[in-house]
């Protein structure tokens, strides 16, 4: 995208509007957290010139450090007054940001409105902006009477009787055996048939996101009784918003052959794929790769490009994505969009589940674009964690992180591999992290590169947590 940008990373209201509206303010601030920490990576999006509006402050130093190193050379970042769980009305209560957005507008060249997903909010927000004269382009939501496509096709349960629609004309669009249910009891009681077949199962929240609302049930725990089983469930649902008051899906888990990393593996059986619908309708694919999961299943990262797992399997799921975003399509999404799968015993891909947003792998798309160009698929292996959790580490300022990736690609410049730290602000949150993405000629080198890497953090104090999750 060779345009002005304004980013609007709508983490907070997308995460929030799956989420029971009773929900305590004191759990939901560790969620608004969190969601600040997926919203830092929309620095990176599309875009030569760029307004990032971002629901708090980001470390002015690694804003410096990442426009120095990937020439953002006109990277603004505005901050509303306010840090609630609504960031677009943080925007739209904030009367000095809303004008300088206008004003922004009305200086570039028509900038194009990029944002995570479609929300009640947005839409206000962008209309209020076009009722005060602003000058942009939004092509990445469905238009406001289609908001229904992003909600229903987003939801486990949605998603599944898409596919079960889907596969009654196509053998090749399969979903896990599973069950929607009405309320915790009638889910337990499902599970209670997964458990007396010792089958590995998932129990999720339809409206959950990005892994936060999914309970995986398997290994050990059939060595339990199912009684304390149960009490697993309800006890890990507790702090969970979207159990509250949401269809429960519980369905079959495929277990992976994992390729082990360090605290973490590459699930060579789950492979992901991105796309983007275009207001005309078209459809075309931006990318795909492999999930990094720690111990627990949960998301971390991902392999992407070329030499990785995935090019294995595209070309057997690039059909079943055009046939699914044919499908969305048709209803009115328009806008990202992705599809979460898992390989059976026999190769075949099953689909998990559909991501009505941006996935979380976007920013890295963006970068490799902007280093390799088009065809950075064919170019580049690329390894992305997101993040890479770490025991506590109250001593390791922001600046130290940002010396050891400079550092870093310093050491491995001759081989053309980069190393580009993305998530900084969660390096002393109650779960800490690091988000980063490593570019490089070849798996080999990247690895190498990132083993050095985590030796530095060793060397300053940051060790990574042995596949362990916040939930």
């Amino acid at each position: 995208m060779n345009s002005s940008s304004i980013i609007i990373p709508n983490v907070h209201d997308y995460v929030r509007r799956g989420m029971d509206p009773s929900f305590p303010e004191r759990l939901l601030a560790e969620w608004r957290d969190i969601a600040s920490g997926f919203s830092e990576v929309s620095l990176f999006w599309e875009g030569n010139d760029k307004l990032v509006l971002s629901p708090r402050e980001i470390n002015k130093n690694f804003i410096s450090y990442i426009k120095g190193l990937l020439g953002y050379e006109n990277l603004l970042v505005l901050v509303p007054r306010s840090y609630t769980s609504d960031f677009c009305d943080d925007i739209l209560g904030d009367e000095t940001l809303f004008s300088k957005i206008v004003d922004y507008s009305m200086d570039s060249r028509i900038p194009h409105i990029l944002s995570w997903g479609a929300t009640e909010t947005i839409y206000l927000l962008l209309n209020k902006l076009q009722n005060y004269g602003a000058n942009f382009l939004s092509q990445e939501l469905p238009d406001r009477n289609n908001y229904w496509t992003s909600l229903y096709f987003d939801s486990k349960a949605g998603f599944r009787e898409l596919c079960s629609k889907l596969q009654q004309f196509d053998s090749q669009i399969q979903i896990p055996q599973g069950f929607a249910c009405g309320s915790l009891n009638e889910a337990l009681e499902i599970l209670r048939w997964f458990y007396s077949h010792r089958t590995p199962c998932v129990i999720k929240a339809s409206s959950g996101v990005s892994g936060f609302g999914n309970v995986f049930i398997y290994g050990d725990s059939f060595e339990k009784t199912f009684k304390d089983v149960a009490s697993y469930v309800k006890n890990s649902i507790q702090e969970l918003p979207y159990f509250t008051s949401d269809i429960i899906i519980v369905e079959e888990m495929v277990i992976s052959n994992p390729l082990k990393l360090k605290n973490s593996c590459i699930c060579s059986n789950s492979p992901f794929m991105s796309g983007f619908i275009s207001p005309d309708g078209e459809m075309k694919i931006i990318g795909g790769g492999i999930d990094i999961r720690n111990e627990q299943c949960y998301y971390v990262g991902a392999e992407l490009g070329k030499e990785g797992e995935f090019s294995k399997v595209s070309d057997v799921l690039n059909p079943i994505m055009y046939k699914i975003g044919k499908a969305i399509s048709e209803y009115g999404y328009r806008g990202h969009w992705g599809v979460n799968f898992v390989l059976s015993k026999r190769g075949m891909p099953i689909a998990i589940e559909l991501n009505a947003r941006r996935c979380g792998e976007s920013h890295v798309y963006a970068i490799a674009k902007r280093i390799y160009g088009e065809e950075w698929i064919k170019l580049c292996y690329a390894i992305t964690r997101f993040p890479y959790y770490i025991q506590p580490a109250p001593d390791v300022s922001i600046d130290s992180i940002l010396h050891i990736f400079e550092r870093t690609n310093a050491v491995y410049k001759k081989d053309d591999v980069m190393a580009i730290p993305t998530q900084v602000s969660w390096l002393h949150q109650k779960y800490p992290g690091i988000g980063y993405v490593l570019f490089g000629p070849n798996k080999s080198l990247v690895k190498s590169t990132e083993e050095f890497l985590l030796n530095q953090f060793l060397n300053v104090g940051i060790k990574g947590i042995n596949g362990q999750h916040p939930n």
